[in-house]
């Protein structure tokens, strides 16, 4: 098992080396931020960006990083499966073994905002690692499960089959739930975290039931719960310090309609959160006790938190009812988790593409006036700014018209525009046309010109340029 031993060391190992990683970048930036900056930079260009693949189901576009780790992951896995192996009864031992110490990975990935936090690592990152770890544990579960009912008949009254069984169908039941997420999320969240917790409990009387519970596996599976819920604890310390001011108990939000499905809802804070532009929070209110719902912040001014939602179902329409009764000069106790998220230091590049369809606007409000400001003040690099906008319905464009005429108010300079595509147009062959204060502000009713407008202005672009995006899918929340 010495082997064993160091594939569980190595696991907890790159999630140290990684918390380490981020708080050096939390707290020692400006001691080696030029030395960090050429080795992202670096990073970047031959690792992240380069594409092999475009998209798969749970693991998104497959970038030359992500292959690598994958394969170096999956690989010493499967090498730790056979390692030193001789007989189908040392086969499932060494499956259960490995399902025990992923879930280390698979734990701390669950949290995906915090852990993106404290690891310094994208939220994407976080998320593939969290869908990859259960694809491990699952398969090495099934792997560990069919060695073992090939070589004894199943007997309930034997508590260790018993307790393997309801692990078997706890993860079954996770896997299947998983379609759950996008049509029905808010019924997906605690449905998830229920089956988890318990499969973990299922697979803690299963493993003290056999003769591995006074080993290895035992203290694997400690570790993971006690890791879990030191990052659950700083999650809440982090929650309470940000809420718990003076004699407040959270903040003040304001419910208003924004078009004919758009909601803003304004925080008064007691403190400012300082939120980054493309940043995110978890939103909890009293409307709705037992939910939290994650939103883009669009905009931080004098204590007052912005952020834009499209009414839909559950507690976005909730929101929305409000506003329409005329409740909208009532404030509603709120609790706010974050800022969340490590977007790209926009100001750094000379050429910014911005690209969003529908509600996806708004993770790049924030983003595009924090760069027209910096440019007035001569704090950042860029030049140009682009900001190409799929609408859903011609509809959308009443969430934002007053912050895009404040934005062409602010580019006084003409560094930037908006190209809009509007497919519910009858005019699908019309030619540009304006909307707004200015020409710099054009819809598109040909989705041929649009795309072809905005690889024309990639392909020109002058310095350094990045390209962001922010592509939503519709889910029920």
């Amino acid at each position: 098992m010495d082997y064993i031993f160091w594939y569980g060391v190595a696991v907890s190992g790159c999630f140290a080396v990684m918390l380490l990683a981020g708080l050096q970048a939390l707290f020692l930036r400006s001691c080696t931020g030029r030395f960090i900056g050429s080795v992202t930079d670096f990073t970047l260009r031959q690792l992240v960006y380069p594409h092999l693949y475009p998209r798969l189901r749970w693991l998104g576009p497959i970038t030359r990083l992500k292959a690598l780790i994958l394969a170096i992951y999956c690989g010493s896995t499967v090498f730790s499966n056979a390692y030193s192996i001789t007989n189908a009864d040392q086969a499932s031992i060494r499956a259960g073994w490995l399902s025990v110490i992923n879930t280390i990975p698979l734990f701390l990935s669950g949290r995906a905002a915090i852990a993106s936090k404290l690891f310094g690592i994208s939220l994407d990152g976080v998320l593939v690692t969290h869908a990859t770890t259960g694809l491990m544990v699952a398969g090495q579960a099934l792997a560990h499960i069919i060695l073992e009912v090939t070589k004894a008949q199943v007997d309930l009254r034997n508590r260790i089959q018993l307790y393997g069984i309801t692990v078997s169908i706890a993860i079954a039941a996770i896997l299947v739930t998983l379609w759950l997420r996008r049509p029905f999320f808010e019924l997906f969240r605690p449905t998830h975290a229920i089956l988890a917790w318990f499969a973990v409990i299922s697979l803690w009387l299963h493993i003290h039931a056999g003769k591995a519970g006074q080993g290895l596996t035992k203290q694997y599976l400690g570790l993971t719960l006690i890791l879990y819920g030191a990052m659950i604890l700083t999650q809440l310390c982090l929650v309470v310090f940000q809420n718990m001011i003076k004699q407040r108990k959270g903040a003040q939000a304001y419910i208003s309609i924004r078009g004919t499905d758009g909601v803003v809802l304004t925080m008064n804070l007691e403190k400012p959160l300082n939120a980054r532009p493309g940043q995110f929070i978890y939103v909890w209110m009293g409307i709705s006790p037992f939910e939290t719902h994650p939103f883009m912040v669009i905009s931080e001014d004098d204590n007052d938190l912005k952020v834009l939602i499209q009414s839909q179902t559950g507690f976005s329409r909730k929101l929305r009812l409000i506003a329409e009764a005329g409740d909208t000069d009532r404030g509603h106790l709120t609790w706010i988790d974050g800022p969340y998220g490590n977007p790209p230091a926009f100001g750094d590049y000379e050429s910014v593409f911005l690209v969003a369809n529908g509600i996806g606007v708004a993770a790049h409000l924030s983003v595009l006036r924090s760069l027209l400001v910096g440019y007035h003040k001569r704090t950042v690099k860029t030049k140009r700014i682009i900001f190409y906008w799929h609408t859903e319905t011609s509809a959308n464009r009443t969430w934002v018209k007053d912050w895009f005429d404040e934005l062409i108010q602010l580019d006084v300079d003409n560094i930037l525009k908006i190209r809009m595509y509007q497919p519910d147009s009858a005019r699908e062959d019309a030619e540009l046309e304006a909307w707004g204060q200015t020409d710099r502000v054009k819809r598109h009713f040909d989705v041929s010109k649009f795309i072809a407008d905005l690889t024309s202005s990639i392909g020109t672009s002058v310095g350094d340029t990045i390209v962001s995006g922010k592509l939503c899918t519709v889910t029920r929340a």
